[in-house]
């Protein structure tokens, strides 16, 4: 699942054009798909027509994203460098 809110930047906009936007390694179609089969939520509620969201809006998208294999460019006993697609999160832990 995905979950994030709307910024100002995307006030007024279509649903479907901001998560494009933001996660462009969903295909379009898929999203078509997800909206179809009310697999988006607006602020808690399901949707399924392509709706304009305003700033601070919670969405919620019910889709995994499919396993991709990470590239690790250089490894050592303190440092991992890798290659990372777009779109897959990033977690931090300090210690």
């Amino acid at each position: 699942m995905i979950t994030f809110t709307v910024s100002k930047k995307y006030n007024n906009l279509k649903i479907l054009k901001v998560i494009n936007t933001l996660y462009p390694n969903i295909p379009y179609s898929t999203l078509q798909k997800l909206l179809r089969k009310k697999d988006i939520k607006v602020n808690g509620k399901r949707i399924s027509e392509n709706v304009n969201v305003l700033s601070d809006d919670n969405i919620d998208i019910y889709w995994n994203m499919p396993d991709e294999s990470i590239n690790v460019v250089f490894e050592d006993g303190n440092l991992i460098a890798i290659n990372k697609p777009q779109g897959i999160e990033v977690l931090t832990s300090s210690d």
